[in-house]
C-alpha cells in the first residue's frame, strides 16, 4: 500500500487489489466471507484495521488516508474503596 500513497493522497481501490493479487494470486475476498473487495475493505477501515476512510466518486473507489484514530475507551471499572464500618452504638438495657 506504501507504493500506491507515495504521492500521500488517495489510493484507488482497483490498484490496490491489483496489488494485492500480484502479492497473492491465491487472494479471493470470498475466502473471508465479503462478495466484494469493497466491502472487505470497508469491514477493516470499520474494525480500525486500516487508517483510512472510503471515497466513491462517479463509481471509481477510493481510500483517503485519516489521521490515527484513537481507540475507543472503555470505562475501568471502579474499584470500591474498603470502608470500615462504624461501630454500633449498643444500648445497655437493665
Amino acid at each position: 500500500m506504501r507504493s500506491l500513497e507515495a504521492n500521500g493522497k488517495q489510493i484507488l481501490l482497483a490498484q490496490l487489489k491489483t496489488q494485492v493479487k500480484q502479492a497473492d494470486p491465491s487472494f479471493e475476498e470470498k475466502s473471508y466471507g465479503f462478495d466484494k473487495f469493497k466491502d472487505l475493505i470497508g469491514a477493516l477501515i470499520k474494525k480500525n484495521l486500516l487508517p483510512y476512510a472510503m471515497k466513491t466518486e462517479k463509481k471509481v473507489c477510493f481510500l483517503v488516508p485519516q489521521p490515527a484514530r484513537a481507540k475507543k475507551h472503555t470505562r475501568k471499572p471502579q474499584v470500591k474503596k474498603n470502608k470500615i464500618p462504624k461501630a454500633k452504638k449498643t444500648t445497655k438495657t437493665k
